[in-house]
């Protein structure tokens, strides 16, 4: 669920990209008044000062290098169809090794009698310890480890072949939650499934025969106990989660990206008149400057409804993604929510405003992403998705010295065999929307430009492969009681 959440973000955040890149000419001369001018101005100053700080910092060499290795990590969990399962069986062996023997009797009067078990099993989820190990044909061994780690060759672009590992660790803290185990035809029993409050991620690839760290990552969660229960649920506690990550190569001796970039993520929910609010904060640093910082407020019509919806996808999710799955189970998950978004660009430009209609966005997000090249959609039907894009949203850009925010809106170009998406701003003197790419300079356009390009490439091909592991590793664990139970059974 985490990344899930994450890349709702991205898609967010894929959406105020594109409203500031694209490419054309610099020739609005129609005059305007004063303060329409003024207004102009000092947009135009601040976009044109934001992009040259992006294009010439903005960096993505780490997080290519690092979805090429996730990619393939994919592919080999992909090859063999019996993989899932068969990692799900070790799991729970390890997880609930003699589990009948640590049964243990629930006392009179406790919580857990006033649901009605006589038993329950302590059940520490990340405590099984496997490391699995794939060759080059995708054939894989299990040993025992300290956590979760994958360890497997992958061929990334620049540097060849090498052995990466990704390692999961829980960091010795948790949350208990209960559910009824059915173990063996046992009745009457619960599950005490442990939840941990901190893990960490560790991304490291073999270079000059070193092992070395690319990344190191902390996912943390937090859940608010009820007064009268020891015991938490994600579908009724209110809760926050956190997920930092920070690249491990700067100054580094290997010829390996010279990066110091750092991503951190929280999002969690609350209780309102309006219904679950699920709160979600981010922001990414890179050479010591805030490049991107949000904010987005979702409202969701019941927390139980969403978490379970969730795991309803990832259950019934197919394993042979398309490009376009990403979109398609994100309007699926948030198909009756709705969000406000501010989005800071260089602790500067700030673009902010609404989605009204999550799976209107999504669905026209999916159909302007597959049909970019020009012929495969005539330009009017291009043009019907953006209008529908623009109609389930409705956003503004300001700078620090604005009177007000000026609304925007998208529009649709095209530029050699590329439809490609323009922002439009509209200014206090005027009922149309003037292209922002005919206000700026030629080389802010051809800023423009390389940024569009290198930003939404990366942002929709790093969006499906982040949405493809993290359904796939949630598929891999064992998700409930009854699953731990089925897995014991005598035949297995």
């Amino acid at each position: 669920m985490k990344r899930i959440i994450n890349w709702v973000l991205f898609a967010s955040l894929f959406l105020g990209l594109t409203m500031q890149m694209s490419c054309s000419s610099n020739d609005d001369d129609a005059p305007i008044n004063e303060e329409a001018r003024k207004e102009r101005d000092e947009l135009i100053t601040h976009v044109e000062n934001d992009v040259r700080i992006l294009d010439e910092n903005l960096d993505f060499q780490l997080f290519d290098m690092m979805t090429q290795i996730q990619s393939q990590l994919l592919t080999y969990i992909g090859k063999d169809p019996h993989f899932s399962t068969n990692l799900k069986k070790v799991c729970a062996l390890l997880a609930v090794r003699n589990a009948i023997q640590n049964a243990r009797p629930v006392e009179s009067g406790s919580e857990l009698a006033a649901m009605g078990y006589q038993a329950y099993i302590p059940v520490d989820i990340m405590s099984f310890g496997v490391r699995v190990i794939f060759d080059e044909n995708g054939k894989y061994t299990m040993r025992p480890a300290e956590g979760l780690e994958f360890v497997f060759p992958a061929t990334v672009e620049g540097y060849g072949q090498t052995l990466y590992k990704i390692a999961l660790r829980n960091e010795g803290e948790w949350y208990e939650s209960v559910s009824p185990a059915k173990m063996n035809g046992a009745t009457g029993m619960a599950c005490v499934n442990r939840i941990p409050r901190k893990m960490s991620l560790r991304m490291t690839g073999l270079f000059n025969d070193e092992e070395v760290t690319l990344c190191n990552g902390v996912i943390s969660t937090m859940l608010e106990k009820t007064p009268e229960s020891q015991y938490v649920s994600f579908q009724t506690n209110e809760f926050q989660m956190g997920v930092d990550i920070r690249s491990a190569l700067k100054g580094n001796t290997y010829g390996l990206p010279d990066d110091d970039s750092a991503i951190v993520l929280s999002w969690g929910t609350t209780d309102s008149s309006a219904g679950t609010l699920l709160n979600i904060l981010t922001s990414f640093t890179q050479k010591g400057m805030e490049m991107l910082n949000g904010v987005a407020v979702v409202t969701l019509p019941e927390q139980k409804a969403f978490i379970d919806n969730i795991i309803d996808n990832i259950n019934t999710s197919s394993s042979n993604w398309q490009d376009a799955d990403a979109y398609a189970h994100l309007g699926t998950i948030f198909k009756e929510g709705r969000a406000d978004i501010v989005l800071k660009f260089v602790d500067d430009l700030t673009l902010s405003g609404s989605i009204e209609n999550s799976e209107q966005l999504f669905k026209a997000l999916n159909n302007l992403s597959q049909n970019k090249e020009v012929g495969k959609v005539s330009s009017e039907e291009y043009d019907s998705y953006v209008k529908e894009l623009n109609e389930a949203s409705n956003f503004s850009l300001a700078c620090p010295t604005n009177a007000k925010p000026l609304p925007q809106k998208l529009q649709a170009q095209q530029k050699d065999a590329q439809y490609i998406l323009t922002p439009a701003v509209q200014f206090p003197d005027k009922q149309e929307y003037v292209p922002l790419n005919t206000l700026v300079t030629d080389e802010t356009n051809q800023r423009f430009e390389k940024m569009y390009e290198k930003s939404t490439s990366f942002l929709t091909r790093t969006l499906d492969v982040e949405m493809q592991l993290v359904y796939r590793m949630m598929r891999l664990m064992p998700m409930n009681s009854e699953e731990w139970g089925l897995l014991m059974s005598p035949e297995q």
